[in-house]
């Protein structure tokens, strides 16, 4: 796969998952959650297929999510991104989890 494709692909799998924007996530908390993305929605197309759900019900939304993950994405795993990881890492790992997230609801979570 393409390095821009596997950002893109890496975005979307963060943007299908239940982190908050709101936090600074570690790499090792990305990776876990674009692996448990990738799983709950059955492959990267899952993935891609709840971006396209979230910017058809909440454009707005979804496309400032979209902007946090890609930034996310590209500081910990593009090569000139990668000497910037220790400034998204720094807050360190997300703080507790209260239930809410700014992940648009699509209705196709079981």
């Amino acid at each position: 796969m393409a390095p821009h494709r596997l950002i893109a692909a890496r975005a979307e799998a963060l943007f299908a998952s239940d982190l908050p924007r709101q936090c600074q996530p570690s790499q090792a908390a990305v990776a876990a959650a674009i692996k448990t993305a990738v799983r709950a929605h059955g492959g990267v197309r899952g993935c891609a297929g709840e971006v396209g759900a979230a910017y058809g019900d909440d454009p707005e939304t979804a496309a400032a999510r979209m902007r946090w993950a890609r930034q996310v994405i590209e500081a910990i795993y593009s090569p000139a991104g990668a000497s910037a990881t220790a400034t998204v890492t720094g807050a360190g790992q997300p703080g507790a989890r209260t239930g809410k997230t700014d992940r648009p609801e699509t209705g196709r979570r079981p």
